[in-house]
């Protein structure tokens, strides 16, 4: 039988599939990620409680694995500041990564959530709802993390530099005043904000992989405080000290005007880390400052661990400010600080000499 010419042909142009490419270059425009933004976050708010918490247990451990990839990079001595800086951001990174390709529920990047308020698509219960739930999931993912990382032996690698570096970043951390804590981790949080916003406005897997990069990084390797990573490094530096691993003076600076690369940098720390001296209220340490006689002399008793203290007063005692009198007197009575040989006169003000340095 012959073919009817009523019988419809089969477009084949139709029908043939259209390659899409790997890397999309025209990602969303700035609209279309505005309402990819909105939508998400009225999906967040729309999400069963349990399934927000299971979500948000994963992306702290996701930012955990980022924190110990992190750990592991910058253990070594041999890199140096800026190297060290910015491979460590790039280990970093994965955390993020894995946190927006696996649909996890990470606080920082919820925090993009604030949009959605402002336009009025949320309400602000179902925001703090949001916002608790994962902040708490984020914490038990990170935590059941560390435990872990500590069954596992992880802390050893590197004849224990990971351990020691684990202490050394926990240290860090906590040494930094609440002022400098808050603007750190604003700055951190706008980068994290925008890389989830590139993230939204990306087309593929890889598209998202890529623009994360240089933010993630970017905010690691200029010091900002991560809230979520920190719930993974404070308790794996508690962790790695009662495993014994004591802090690596060769690690990371704990001061923020203290190069990685300056060269007493680990004499800072090492005195940093066991109380012989601390840095100023604004966490820096202000390395090339001359110090005076009454600081010296609190420097002089942290560091011998001198206790015994001195009856007879110096005759301008009037002069030394309470914080370091004790401390004055202690080191006194051990005789390695005196009066000048005329006056008895402590001058505790005074920038200590090299000569006197050499005396002590």
């Amino acid at each position: 039988m012959m073919q009817s010419e009523t019988t419809p042909v089969a477009d084949h142009a139709a029908t043939t599939p259209t390659a899409v490419p790997a890397v999309h270059v025209n990602a969303l425009n700035t609209a279309e990620t505005e309402e990819a933004v909105e939508s998400a976050g009225v999906n967040k708010t729309k999400q069963s409680k349990s399934v927000t918490f299971i979500l948000a247990l994963f992306a702290g451990a996701f930012i955990g694995f980022g924190a110990l990839f992190f750990l592991i990079v910058t253990c070594d001595p041999a890199m140096t500041w800026g190297p060290k800086r910015f491979v460590g951001g790039l280990a970093f990174c994965m955390g993020l990564i894995l946190v927006l390709c696996c649909g996890a529920e990470l606080f920082t990047g919820n925090s993009l959530m604030a949009s959605n308020l402002a336009a009025r698509r949320i309400s602000l219960p179902a925001l703090v709802r949001n916002w608790v739930i994962v902040w708490f999931g984020n914490l038990l993912g990170a935590l059941i993390l560390v435990a872990l990382i500590a069954m596992a032996g992880t802390m050893g690698l590197n004849d224990g530099l990971v351990g020691e570096t684990a202490v050394s970043t926990a240290i860090s951390k906590v040494t930094l005043d609440p002022l400098t804590l808050f603007a750190r981790g604003v700055l951190c949080n706008v980068l994290v904000c925008l890389a989830v916003r590139i993230g939204y406005s990306s087309r593929s897997t890889a598209d998202k992989v890529l623009g994360i990069l240089l933010p993630i990084s970017g905010f690691v390797a200029m010091g900002f405080e991560h809230c979520v990573a920190n719930m993974f490094f404070l308790p794996i530096g508690l962790v790695a000290k009662a495993m014994g691993y004591e802090a690596n003076p060769d690690a990371l600076s704990m001061f923020p005007d203290v190069a990685d690369d300056f060269w007493g940098k680990a004499a800072i720390n090492f005195c940093a880390q066991n109380g012989i001296i601390t840095g100023y209220d604004d966490g820096t340490f202000q390395p090339n400052k001359a110090i005076t006689r009454q600081e010296a002399a609190s420097i002089l008793r942290n560091a011998f661990k001198l206790t015994e203290s001195s009856s007879e007063t110096f005759p301008d005692d009037s002069a030394i400010s309470n914080w370091a009198k004790e401390s004055v007197y202690i080191v006194k009575a051990s005789g390695l600080m005196k009066g000048d040989a005329g006056t008895g006169n402590f001058r505790p003000t005074s920038k200590i000499t090299r000569a006197e340095a050499a005396t002590i």
